[in-house]
């Protein structure tokens, strides 16, 4: 044997160890990789809904303020990608357009027929393309009207003929849905909210807590004094365009979980309106009430179709809903000016009798 040379059982141990080590490192980086997939965000499949309902508004033609020029296109275009990507039943999907959407219409929508027809496991969401007023108030602050097909320009008359955004707190608290979700296209201050919410990665990682929570937020395209910007090359306002944007392609969901929450997609609308609008509008996302869960819309590129978040299909049979709530809405309509009528009546009889009471003091006459 040659000095310094390796005994031959010694050379085998080596090339062995040589041969595990090698296998175990090997085994070490699959073990490695492996651990970076299970770190990835899983998609969301949990159930969210027991069934989801939506008013979609818009009013181009108004009888007196100065009309617009997109705002049904940008309702009905927001119908279509609630039925066909979201899950959204077409008969639950009510639309009241230019004429259709007087202020008598959408209260008794929003606070007489969706009270009767929601149920506490329901979703509902508001799109509303308009005007939007606003007025100060004498103790400070403001006060913001959403401005219907017949509403008065006499602001003596404002009250009467629009719908102050106090009004939409108290038709949330009528109605029993657990989520409900405002987009308001419309430019105005004083939401009567509670406070600014947002959107944090933290807050993103718990989407089936935030589900079960209940919710009323609010999306608003702009504050007061800033335009609605439409655009011929567009077909919409820049608030709406974004909106359908983020949700059809799916950019608004930041942490590719498969569900675009109500925060997310007022994230993703607040970081590119004010860019394409060149700063004229700033769109704001607030609580309405206290509660802090999140509207869900879920993607249909998640482990299972859209359709699934409801736990009834959108496809199925059955009686026409929209039909339906048509005709309660029209129900409703005539008891409303039934009873004005009545109230006429009244006061018309009340009037009379006034006069007859006077006539026959002035026919008395005075004490010697």
């Amino acid at each position: 044997m040659k000095t310094g040379a390796f005994p031959a059982p010694f050379v085998l141990f080596l090339v062995f160890s040589l041969l595990v080590g090698g296998a175990a490192g090997q085994e070490r980086s699959k073990q490695r990789g492996i651990k970076v997939k299970t770190a990835e965000r899983a998609v969301f499949t949990g159930h969210v809904y027991d069934d989801l309902w939506a008013v979609v508004i818009g009013i181009n033609d108004y009888e007196h303020w100065e009309d617009l020029s997109y705002a049904v296109n940008d309702a009905r275009a927001v119908k279509d990608l609630l039925i066909r990507k979201f899950g959204f039943r077409r008969d639950h999907v009510i639309e009241l357009l230019d004429a259709e959407a007087t202020l008598v219409n959408i209260r008794t929508m929003l606070g007489g027929v969706l009270p009767q027809k929601t149920k506490k496991g329901d979703g509902l969401f508001v799109f509303f393309a308009g005007h939007g007023e606003t007025v100060d108030l004498p103790d400070g602050g403001n006060l913001g009207y959403l401005v219907p097909f017949d509403g008065s320009t006499d602001r003596n008359e404002y009250f009467a003929t629009l719908l102050p955004m106090t009004q939409i707190r108290e038709i949330c608290s009528l109605i029993s849905a657990k989520h409900i979700f405002f987009a308001v296209d419309a430019c105005y201050s004083g939401l009567a909210a509670v406070s600014e919410r947002g959107m944090s990665d933290q807050t993103r990682q718990y989407i089936g807590k935030l589900a079960a929570l209940k919710c009323r937020v609010i999306l608003t395209a702009g504050g007061r004094g800033e335009p609605v910007i439409e655009n011929d090359e567009w077909g919409h306002s820049a608030f709406t365009l974004k909106f359908l944007e983020g949700l059809e392609s799916g950019a608004a969901d930041f942490d590719g979980d498969g569900v675009i929450t109500s925060g997310e997609i007022a994230t993703y609308i607040k970081t590119r309106v004010p860019k394409l609008s060149e700063n004229r509008q700033t769109p704001q996302f607030k609580n309405l009430t206290n509660d802090e869960g999140e509207f869900v819309f879920l993607l249909p590129t998640s482990t299972r179709p859209a359709e699934d978040v409801v736990s009834r299909d959108a496809s199925e049979g059955g009686p026409d809903d929209a039909e339906a709530l048509k005709r309660e809405l029209e129900r409703l309509k005539q008891e409303n000016e039934k009873l004005k009528q009545q109230s006429k009546d009244t006061e018309t009889k009340h009037e009379t009798e006034k006069k007859k009471e006077s006539r026959r003091n002035d026919a008395i006459p005075p004490p010697p």
